[in-house]
């Protein structure tokens, strides 16, 4: 922090922090600037030294390099705070000025540039999007455009617009408009729609229709590596395709050229602020200067279909934001992620504050959600007094409450063992002469960093209270004594092995498990997702309510092997693991 933000801190009202309170013990950077404080006359500064306290234990936790973050109300308040290390090899703290790939963020600039034209008289909500792209391979079922702006279409997750299946068509995995399911490819469908309309290519419409018009500097409409030198160096854990847990070691992330309206935006959290404040003014029901009030009032309207599956209880989506409940009345929200950034973005229009910010590392599905959200509050209280919001908890990764429920010997065939040790509320895992970490993934599922067991999920299987086995791949190992291995049937035999791709958005790697007469398929997606697999006629679906959309099929075929692994119309080759 240097002497002009503290003297503007200070004339804004708030309790300026000491030069000598604000230094960490670990010695990383810390810089807090007060952009503008307009006619807001809030004290700020102990929400402010609050929130820095939290990141910096958030950034600790999970193992993260470095953010950026902006707040600002609805008055005029402005302030950038930056934590970290932009260059952790080159030891370059981060500034406000370093760029950072927004990811999902940028859906809600896409939504912005669709009803700017729906006011404009080009482009109709309620029409089927075959009205506007009669070209595209649309799925027979009539999509509107809101169904896509809302998730609601039944398009599935990422699959390209002209998807490698046999009919060349893009699918529903539901009727339109009864259900939600986030779609990647619904937004690259709306670039195009865009596009269309506008004559245009989308990335230019975008800085004609939204970005310029709000006064917005500093912005990239595309990710491309020709602005890399201006980003925060993006990292992820160097085994992709193994463990995928926090802490662990991080290289630089691969450049990824992007352009579509579901992640193309790169940005400073600087220059995220007049968009913060106009979300505001949305929220409030203004849409000037670039909606109409009644387009402003429909655009964060939510959906009917329910979105809590996917964003939690109380959540909704609207049109490229969530709509959360926020301790009783609507905030708006997204979180991003990309290639080794991931950002989160909470806006309380009732009381006037927002937040934005973006990390630098991309590990275990982190989002910095609860960062924003307790920002907001924290700016709440600020303003309005009453019971001060407590930080939300931080628990280690590491955290297990039941770690002796998993304790003990386990033992596969030929001998194969490990041993889980219980320690106060750890788990550790020995084989080999070494330990490892145990890093609980939900319902009964663990991944660990052991050099031997890291490759996949643990999941633990039951017989009422008491944890029995627990498969590791395709493997069982029995609880204290070694339990027969389940027999798999030839067919699914043919079908298990790892499966590599080149395509970013289909992911980098697939793991396909028997396990009995059960087909598994493991992701590297954040948190190594595990699906079970059912099949439907031609091709397998996942039987995880979470994905109703995602169809997989194995292709190409030699001696009784397939080369080929097709998820939702992307190719991954079969890779032969050392």
């Amino acid at each position: 922090m240097d002497r002009r933000s503290l003297l503007k801190i200070a004339a804004a009202g708030t309790a300026a922090a000491s030069v000598a309170g604000i230094a960490r013990a670990t010695g990383n950077p810390r810089a807090i600037t007060v952009r503008d404080r307009g006619t807001s006359r809030h004290p700020y500064g102990a929400a402010i030294d609050k929130l820095v306290a939290y990141a910096e234990r958030d950034l600790v936790t999970a193992g993260i390099p470095g953010l950026s973050l902006c707040l600002v109300d609805a008055e005029g308040f402005a302030a950038v705070v930056c934590l970290g290390w932009a260059d952790m090899d080159r030891r370059i703290p981060m500034d406000p000025s370093h760029l950072f790939q927004i990811g999902s963020i940028s859906k809600s600039f896409g939504a912005l540039c669709v009803y700017r034209l729906v006011d404009q008289g080009t482009i109709d909500l309620d029409a089927p999007l075959s009205r506007y792209l009669p070209d595209a391979p649309l799925p027979a079922e009539p999509i509107l455009v809101q169904q896509i702006l809302s998730h609601t279409a039944g398009l599935p997750r990422s699959a390209p617009v002209f998807p490698r299946v046999p009919d060349h068509k893009l699918w529903t995995g539901f009727t339109p408009g009864t259900n939600f399911s986030y779609s990647n490819t619904g937004y690259e469908l709306i670039g195009m729609l865009i596009e269309k309309v506008t004559g245009k290519p989308y990335p230019l419409a975008l800085r004609e229709l939204v970005i310029g018009p709000l006064g917005i500097t500093g912005m990239k409409e595309t990710l491309q590596v020709s602005d890399r030198a201006s980003y925060a160096v993006g990292y992820s854990p160097l085994d992709a395709s193994g463990s995928i847990m926090t802490n662990v070691p991080l290289g630089q992330t691969q450049w990824i050229n992007f352009d579509t309206p579901d992640g193309n935006i790169g940005t400073s959290a600087d220059a995220m602020t007049r968009y913060l404040r106009y979300l505001i003014a949305v929220g409030r029901g203004h849409g000037a200067p670039l909606l109409s009030d009644a387009s402003a009032r429909r655009f964060i309207t939510a959906a009917e279909p329910a979105a809590a599956a996917a964003f939690g209880k109380g959540a909704a989506y609207a049109s490229g934001l969530e709509v959360i409940d926020f301790d009783g009345h609507s905030a708006l929200h997204h979180t991003g992620g990309t290639w080794g950034f991931a950002s989160s973005m909470t806006v309380d229009p009732v009381t006037g504050v927002g937040c934005f910010l973006s990390v630098n590392a991309r590990v275990a599905g982190y989002r910095p959600e609860e960062i924003s959200k307790y920002a907001c509050k924290l700016l709440r209280y600020a303003r309005e007094g009453g019971e001060p919001p407590r930080p939300p908890e931080t628990p280690s990764p590491d955290e297990i409450s039941s770690a002796e429920d998993y304790a003990g010997t386990f033992i596969g065939p030929n001998g194969a063992r490990f041993q889980l040790i219980a320690r106060p509320a750890r788990l550790t895992l020995s084989a080999d002469g070494r330990e490892g970490r145990m890093q609980p993934m939900g319902d009964h599922k663990f991944m660990s960093d052991h050099p031997r067991f890291g490759a996949h999920v643990f999941d633990f299987e039951r017989s009422g209270d008491r944890v029995t086995a627990v498969w590791f791949g395709g493997t069982l190992y029995g609880r204290g004594t070694a339990v027969p291995q389940p027999t798999v049937p030839a067919d699914l035999a043919a079908l298990q092995g790892d499966y590599v791709g080149t395509d970013p958005m289909g992911g980098w790697w697939r793991t396909v498990i028997a396990q009995g007469e059960r087909l598994v398929l493991e992701t590297d997606a954040g948190s190594r997702a595990k699906n079970t697999l059912l099949r439907r006629g031609d091709y397998w679906q996942m039987a995880s309510s979470e994905n109703p959309c995602e169809r997989v099929r194995f292709l190409d075929v030699i001696n009784g092997v397939p080369q080929r692994l097709n998820v939702s119309g992307r190719d991954l080759r079969r890779f032969n693991r050392r």
